[in-house]
């Protein structure tokens, strides 16, 4: 959120903020997390609906990419009376979006 505050009042000339300086700010912030994989959009998806890790497994692989979505932010951890966790708000549209393009390019392209 303070990096999303501090987009917007950069690119705005004067108070308050302009929609378009919000649009562009969100636009800019949302950059930083992307290109994101086909293979990780699917993981981000399924974590958004379910609300947990869905760590398929302890393998090292597995823990380094989960770990990798906590400390690049991809992924939130609460703690609000229970324990949840949800992908970013600015990466969710696109999280959708992949899996969305993947599933219509796989069934295209089964005979």
């Amino acid at each position: 959120m303070l990096i999303l505050l501090r987009e917007a009042v950069r690119r705005t000339p004067h108070l308050p903020v302009t929609e378009d300086a919000i649009v562009n700010a969100i636009t800019a912030v949302r950059g930083n997390y992307l290109p994101i994989a086909i293979d990780d959009a699917k993981w981000l998806n399924e974590i958004e609906h379910v609300r947990d890790t869905v760590l398929p497994n302890t393998s090292p692989a597995n823990v380094n990419r989960l770990t990798r979505f906590l400390d690049t932010h991809f992924v939130l951890y609460f703690t609000n009376g229970k324990e949840w966790y949800d992908i970013h708000p600015l990466i969710r549209n696109e999280v959708a979006e992949i899996v969305k393009r993947d599933a219509t390019r796989k069934a295209v392209a089964k005979p």
